[in-house]
């Protein structure tokens, strides 16, 4: 179905924008004028998480598997655009409405891929077992996201976060 714009919409410029992407681990949000596009990261990664964008600079694809912070993307990165430091990202990890436990049926396997222990089930009240992130814990590798058979958890910089919210307000 195709939703038209109101006028109050486009004056306002309160319109949809695309999805944040997941820039490499240990860049920051100046990456995009950093990175030259020479896709030498996406060459490197060894589980082919990175993929280029329309402006060939690379994002984060957890479609089929996560990262596992290996650091061959900031070693081919001779532009300097990605550099190795103690924390990859600065993450917001959010757990759709989406999941099949917050809809009721049993599934736990966000937290039985996480090595690092970050997703716990908490019983709500109503007997509903509900997915917590410990974002203390998540390293933001992305192992939750490809065995989520509803693809329910959501992954973004913090800066993009910061920004989308201050486009919507």
């Amino acid at each position: 179905m195709h939703e038209s714009l109101s006028r109050r919409q486009i004056l306002t410029a309160k319109l949809q924008s695309l999805p944040a992407v997941l820039r490499p681990p240990w860049t920051g949000d100046d990456f995009e004028t950093r990175c030259n596009a020479c896709g030498d990261c996406i060459t490197a990664c060894p589980r082919n998480i990175l993929r280029a964008d329309a402006r060939k600079l690379p994002f984060v694809d957890f479609a089929n598997t996560g990262c596992d912070f290996c650091g061959e993307c900031a070693r081919s990165c001779e532009a300097g655009a990605i550099g190795e430091s103690a924390s990859p990202w600065d993450l917001e990890v959010k757990v759709l409405a989406r999941c099949l436990a917050v809809q009721g049926t049993v599934c736990r396997s966000c937290e039985e891929i996480c090595d690092e222990e970050a997703v716990s089930f908490r019983l709500g009240l109503n007997g509903k077992s509900y997915p917590v992130i410990d974002m203390n814990t998540c390293n933001g590798c992305g192992f939750c996201i490809a065995p989520c058979p509803t693809r329910a958890i959501a992954i973004e910089a913090r800066y993009e976060a910061r920004q989308m919210e201050e486009i919507h307000a």
